[in-house]
C-alpha cells in the first residue's frame, strides 16, 4: 500500500543564507533519485528550520514500477551461419543471460539487424530501495562552505546530529558515515523544548509545532508579515523591510516571536541610512517610518515563545541604544573633516599589493571618467572630476570602517555636509550601482560616468594580475562588475568604444606588477557581452555571431568595443529578418565572404573592370558607401541594412557573369580586392554569412 515518506536531517544551526539553496537541492536531487529508482509519487514538499532539512514525499508507491530492459546482442549476420544455425556468438549471448536463442528477438538499429533481449527488471519494495537511496541523497547535498566535524567522513554545512526516516508508520533503517549515524523516528523540538518520538508521517508538523518548531518556512514568513502588519496598523507607521531581511528572520528562527522596542528620540538626528544599518547589523531589526520622518520604533524577533516580563525587550533596547550611541560618535568624528580631507588618507590604504593604493585607484578613475565624459561629449567635466576625486574617500571614515555596507552612502551624506553639489554627492553613492542583477541604475549622468569608470578599472586591474574568473572562482567579483558595466552601457545608451579607450590609456596600468596583456581584458568583456546579449536580450546565436564577428581589416577587434552600437546592430537584424529580400542578401553576402575570407589586399583599380556586371556593382557600391557611412554615424542600422539589401541584385549578377578566380592574375587580384572592400561595407553590421536562412523558401 502506498504511503508518505518523511526524511529529516537534523543539523546544528545553519547559516540562514544557505538554507534556500539547500532546500532546492533536496527537492531536485530527491526527484531525480526517485525517478531513477522507479518510485512513483504525487508530490514532494521540502521544509526547513535552522536545525533541520525535511523532505516529505506524498503517496510514494510501495514497490518499484515495471520496467523492461533492452539488451543489445551480436549482429544477426554474425549470430547465424549460412544455414541459419546459431553460432557461438548467439548461443553465448543467450546463455550469459539465462535464455535460449529462441527467446531472442531481431531488431534493426542504425541500418543493421541485431539480436536483442527484452528482460523485465526486478521490482523491489520501496522500503528496500530507500535504505540505499536516502544515504546517497544526504551525502550528495553540498553547501557553499562545508565542514567536517569528526571521523565519520561526512561533510555538510554544519554537523549532522540526528536523522528521522519514516515510510508511513515504519522506520526505514539506514546509516550514514563511517561512524554509522542511524535513522530513527525520534526528532527534536525547539532547543529549549522536548524531543519527539513520531509514530507516523502525518503527525510530523503538528507534533513539532507543540514543541515550538514551525517547520514550514512559509508559515514562519506569514507569521513575520502578520507581526509587521500589526505594528503598522497599531502605531500608524510603515515598515522598512526588504525581502532579504525578512528571509533572514524566517530562516534563522524556528518559532519567530515579535518584540516591539523603541530607541530615544535624540538618535533621530542621525541620517536614516545610519539608523537602519545600525539596527540591521545589531540584530536584524525592522525599522519604520511615520510619514516622511523616521520612527523610533523597531521590531525584533526572538526564537521562542512570548515572554511576559519584558526582559528580552529591555535587552534589545539597551543593545540598540548602545550601538546608536557608537554610530552617533562615528558620525560626529567623521564630520569634523570634510570629505576632501579624508581623501588624502587613501594614500596609506593598499587596494591590492600588486596594484597599489586606493589613492592610485582614484587617480585612474579620474582619468577614465574624464576620458569617458569627453568622448561622450558631456559638458559637466569639472563636476565629474570632483566626484571621481571624492568617490572613495568615505572608505577611510570611522562609520564605513564599522559598517562597510554604507560605502558610497556615507560618501553622499558627508559630501552634502561639506557643501558639495547635490549631483556630485549622489554620484558618489551611484558609483556602486548596479550592484547586482536587477539593481537600480545611477540617477544622473555624473553617476553613470563614475560607475562605468570604477567598474572598468576594477575589471582591468583584476585581469591584469591574472585574476580572471575560472568556473565558480571569482575572488574580485569581476563577473558582477563587468555585467553591471555592460548593463549600464546598454541601458543608458553610452556611445563609447571601450577597447579603443583602454588601448589609448593602457599606460595607466603600467605600474602593475607582472601586468598581463590587454588582450585578456578585451576577450573577457566580449565574452560577458555575448552572454548578456544571448540570455538577457534574447538575441539568437546566429545574430550574436554576426554582430561580434571580426572582419579582415587590421584592428578589426577594436570595432567590437562599442557595446551599445553592437546591440543596436543586433536589434536592427532582428527587425530586418522578416523583410523582403533579407534572406537573399545573406546568401549573396556569403558568396562575397567565402571568396574573400583571409584576403587582406584592398587596393584595386576600377579602370581594370571589363564586364558590365562588375562595373554595375562598382557604381552601386559607390552610391551605397557614402549613405552607409552617414547612417552608421547616425546609428541608423536599419537604414544601413536597407542599403545593403539594395546591393543583392548587383552582387548576384556579378557572380553569375564574372569569373573572379580567372587565370589572369591582374584581373583576379583586382576583383578580389574590390570584393574585400565590398565585404568591409557589410561589416558595418557584421558577418551576415553567419545568419541562418531558409534556403528552401
Amino acid at each position: 500500500m502506498n504511503a508518505d515518506l518523511l526524511l529529516e536531517i537534523g543539523i546544528e544551526e545553519m547559516p540562514a543564507a544557505e538554507i534556500p539553496d539547500l532546500m532546492q537541492q533536496v527537492h531536485s536531487k530527491a526527484a531525480v533519485l526517485l525517478k531513477d529508482h522507479r518510485l512513483v509519487y504525487d508530490r514532494i514538499k521540502v521544509l526547513s528550520t535552522p536545525r533541520r532539512l525535511s523532505l516529505i514525499c506524498y503517496n510514494l508507491s510501495e514497490i518499484q514500477s515495471v520496467m523492461t530492459e533492452e539488451i543489445k546482442g551480436p549482429p544477426v549476420a554474425v549470430a547465424f551461419d549460412a544455414h541459419n544455425n546459431p553460432t557461438a556468438a548467439a548461443t553465448g549471448f543467450a546463455t550469459s543471460h539465462g535464455k535460449r536463442v529462441s527467446d531472442l528477438l531481431r531488431q534493426k538499429m542504425g541500418g543493421k539487424e541485431y539480436l536483442v533481449l527484452h528482460r523485465a527488471l526486478p521490482q523491489l519494495a520501496t522500503s528496500v530501495v530507500l535504505t540505499s537511496l536516502l544515504p546517497e541523497l544526504i551525502v550528495s547535498i553540498r553547501a557553499g562552505k562545508s565542514m567536517r566535524w569528526d571521523s565519520s567522513g561526512l561533510e555538510f554545512v554544519r554537523p549532522i546530529r540526528w536523522i528521522v526516516c519514516l515510510y508511513g508508520n515504519a522506520i526505514i533503517p539506514f546509516t550514514v558515515g563511517r561512524d554509522g549515524l542511524a535513522s530513527s523516528n525520534c526528532t527534536r523540538g525547539h532547543r529549549f523544548a522536548n524531543d519527539i518520538k513520531l509514530s507516523s508521517v502525518d503527525e510530523y508538523e503538528a507534533r513539532l509545532a507543540e514543541q515550538l518548531v514551525i517547520v514550514d518556512p512559509q508559515m514562519r514568513y506569514q507569521r513575520v508579515q502578520k507581526a509587521i502588519a500589526a505594528v503598522e496598523e497599531r502605531e500608524g507607521v510603515t515598515s522598512i523591510a526588504n525581502d532579504e531581511l525578512i528571509a533572514h528572520i524566517v530562516h534563522s528562527t524556528e518559532y519567530p516571536t515579535a518584540i516591539l522596542g523603541k530607541f530615544p528620540v535624540e538618535f533621530l538626528s542621525l541620517p536614516r541610512e545610519v539608523i537602519s544599518t545600525t539596527l540591521y547589523e545589531e540584530g536584524k531589526f525592522i525599522t519604520f517610518t511615520c510619514g516622511d520622518k523616521f520612527s523610533t520604533y523597531f521590531l525584533g524577533f526572538r526564537n521562542g515563545p512570548e515572554e511576559s516580563y519584558g526582559i528580552v525587550k529591555a535587552g534589545y533596547e539597551r543593545a540598540v541604544q548602545a550601538r546608536l550611541r557608537d554610530s552617533q560618535f562615528f558620525f560626529a568624528e567623521d564630520t569634523k573633516r570634510t570629505l576632501a580631507e579624508w581623501t588624502y588618507q587613501l594614500r596609506a590604504v593598499i587596494y591590492e599589493e600588486r596594484i597599489g593604493s586606493l589613492w592610485e585607484k582614484v587617480a585612474r578613475i579620474r582619468r577614465l571618467a574624464g576620458e569617458i565624459a569627453q568622448r561622450n561629449k558631456q559638458p559637466n567635466l569639472d563636476d565629474i572630476d570632483r566626484a571621481a576625486f571624492l568617490c572613495k574617500s568615505d572608505l577611510v571614515t570611522k562609520m564605513v570602517r564599522e559598517f562597510p555596507v554604507l560605502q558610497g552612502t556615507m560618501g553622499k551624506i558627508y559630501a552634502r555636509c561639506a557643501g558639495e553639489k547635490e549631483s556630485v554627492a549622489c554620484a558618489i553613492e551611484d558609483q556602486y550601482r548596479p550592484r547586482f542583477k536587477g539593481d537600480a541604475l545611477p540617477v544622473n549622468e555624473i553617476g553613470v560616468v563614475l560607475s562605468l569608470a570604477d567598474k572598468l578599472d576594477t575589471v582591468v586591474c583584476a585581469i591584469s594580475i591574472g585574476e580572471e574568473p575560472t568556473g565558480s572562482r571569482d575572488p574580485y567579483g569581476i563577473r558582477r562588475q563587468a555585467n553591471g558595466m555592460i548593463r549600464l552601457i546598454l541601458e543608458q545608451e553610452i556611445d563609447i568604444n571601450l577597447f579603443v579607450l583602454l588601448t589609448d590609456l593602457n599606460e595607466l596600468y603600467a605600474s602593475i606588477t607582472d601586468q598581463r596583456s590587454l588582450d585578456g581584458v578585451l576577450r573577457f568583456l566580449s565574452d560577458r557581452l555575448e552572454q548578456i546579449l544571448l540570455h538577457e536580450y534574447g538575441l539568437t546565436y546566429d545574430v550574436v555571431n554576426c554582430i561580434l564577428a571580426e572582419s579582415n581589416m587590421a584592428g578589426s577587434v577594436m570595432n567590437q568595443g562599442n557595446f551599445y552600437r553592437i546591440l543596436a546592430k543586433g536589434k536592427a537584424l532582428v527587425n530586418a529578418r522578416n523583410s523582403e529580400g533579407f534572406d537573399s542578401l545573406v546568401i549573396a553576402f556569403a558568396r562575397v565572404r567565402n571568396i574573400t575570407k583571409g584576403y587582406k589586399t584592398r587596393q584595386f583599380d576600377p579602370q581594370l573592370f571589363i564586364e558590365a556586371e562588375e562595373k554595375e556593382l562598382w557604381r552601386e557600391y559607390l552610391k551605397a558607401a557614402g549613405q552607409i557611412k552617414r547612417l552608421t554615424e547616425e546609428k541608423d542600422y536599419c537604414g544601413v541594412i536597407g542599403y545593403l539589401i539594395g546591393l543583392r541584385g548587383p552582387i548576384d549578377r556579378f557572380f553569375d557573369k564574372v569569373l573572379v578566380m580567372t587565370d589572369d592574375k591582374t584581373q583576379r587580384s583586382n576583383r578580389l580586392a574590390f570584393l574585400t572592400n565590398l565585404s568591409d561595407l557589410f561589416f558595418n553590421i557584421g558577418d551576415l554569412s553567419t545568419i541562418t536562412v531558409d534556403t528552401n523558401s
